[in-house]
């Protein structure tokens, strides 16, 4: 296990904090509270750090980039809205799961082909109801798989073939191919099982050299996994619901990792004292530009 040389860019302890993004357009890394409906900006340039509060029902769902800069898309209890970040006005976009009452967005990436991938939970974590989701340019939505309490991801291989995904109460990462001819074609594996203290695989980003990077949900880990599956590194850091992570800054060497404080017990706070903080690591691997889902 190595420590990993760290800086804590917001002394804001989120409750959930997910989903960062870098928006290269302001020299911002942007994520949220999922809980608390706040949304965070650090400019790793001048550290200026700035939080703003959303009118959205709890809980949020992920956030990515739009084709307008000046917008993301952004889940939340009741589907997926455009929100403009100066004004914060928002329109309706999607809702996949609008007949589910006890189904909530957990997670939104877009792949190398610009296309939108929305993953969902059981909003009690019990009940196998969460999906992966697939969305074209031209809005046809295909369900790519289903069957998870709670599921995290989706990220993508360099040459965006492949995508990775956690169902992240069985421990499990899988695998899907894309068929060349076919994009709508899906080829489903498992990738990888981790050890029961290893925590839960949370979030998840690939880098330029096709490696896997997870955060762990309860025990403060971070894995970097080779292309056939070997953990190649493990980090910690001081927090131990470890939530998602994404590269960007200059070079797209800046790996920033959010975390939780939800469902903290007393005694986790001796060993994880900065839980719920937001962290900054300078990394020798580099990311790749992450698309945004245009219409």
């Amino acid at each position: 296990m190595s420590k990993m040389i760290y800086e804590i860019i917001s002394d804001k302890k989120c409750l959930l904090g997910e989903s960062p993004i870098w928006h290269e357009s302001t020299n911002n890394f942007i994520w949220l509270d999922y809980l608390k409906s706040k949304i965070f900006f650090y400019n790793p340039i001048n550290k200026d750090i700035a939080e703003k509060k959303i009118d959205l029902e709890t809980p949020l769902g992920g956030i990515v980039l739009y084709n307008n800069f000046e917008s993301l898309i952004i889940a939340h209890k009741n589907g997926l809205s455009i929100i403009n970040l100066d004004s914060l006005k928002m329109r309706d976009f999607f809702h996949p799961e609008s007949t589910k009452q006890d189904v909530i967005y957990n997670d939104l990436k877009i792949d190398r082909h610009n296309n939108l991938w929305i993953s969902t939970s059981h909003i009690d974590e019990t009940e196998e109801k969460g999906s992966l989701w697939k969305l074209d340019k031209n809005k046809n939505l295909q369900l790519i798989d289903t069957g998870f309490k709670v599921s995290n991801g989706p990220a993508f291989s360099p040459c965006g073939n492949y995508i990775y995904f956690n169902d992240t109460f069985a421990y499990q990462t899988y695998r899907y191919k894309l068929s060349e001819e076919n994009k709508s074609s899906v080829e489903k594996e498992f990738f990888y099982t981790f050890d029961k203290e290893d925590g839960y695989p949370d979030g998840i980003t690939v880098d330029e050299e096709g490696s896997i990077w997870i955060t762990h949900w309860g025990s403060g880990i971070i894995t970097k996994q080779s292309l056939n599956g070997d953990i190649v590194k493990k980090f910690n850091l001081p927090s131990i619901n470890l939530t998602s992570l994404c590269f960007g800054g200059k070079n797209f060497k800046d790996l920033v990792v959010t975390s939780a404080t939800d469902g903290m017990e007393e005694k986790d706070w001796e060993i994880f004292p900065e839980s719920g903080r937001t962290f900054l690591i300078k990394t020798k691997e580099k990311g790749i530009k992450e698309n945004s889902y245009s219409t």
